[in-house]
């Protein structure tokens, strides 16, 4: 699922909340998240906001390159990849393992 697609999700799921709050008399007046009408007047449409695109599967032989080059870059993002980085190590130590 893509940001576009969880952003409809949820604004269909918002809309179902407050149209019911709005028949069970919680609130009064017009659904603001409602797309037709009010969120389509201020908002772009999803199609314009970003295209989706896949990126190339990456190969195995080329695993070690990849990793030694992102251990090579600097930045926040990169201190999420540690933890994966550790649990993928460990699972190839419990494969070579477990195949001997």
């Amino acid at each position: 699922m893509d940001a576009r697609d969880a952003l409809s999700h949820r604004t269909v799921e918002l809309d179902a909340i407050m149209s019911w709050a709005i028949v069970a008399g919680f609130r009064k007046g017009e659904n603001p998240a409602r797309w037709k009408g009010n969120l389509a007047a201020l908002l772009p449409k999803p199609n314009k906001v970003a295209t989706k695109r896949n990126f190339p599967a990456l190969s195995l032989a080329d695993a070690r390159r990849w990793w030694l080059s992102l251990n090579e870059r600097e930045g926040m993002a990169l201190t999420g990849l540690w933890p994966f980085n550790r649990m993928l190590r460990c699972s190839f130590r419990i494969a070579a393992i477990r195949s001997s």
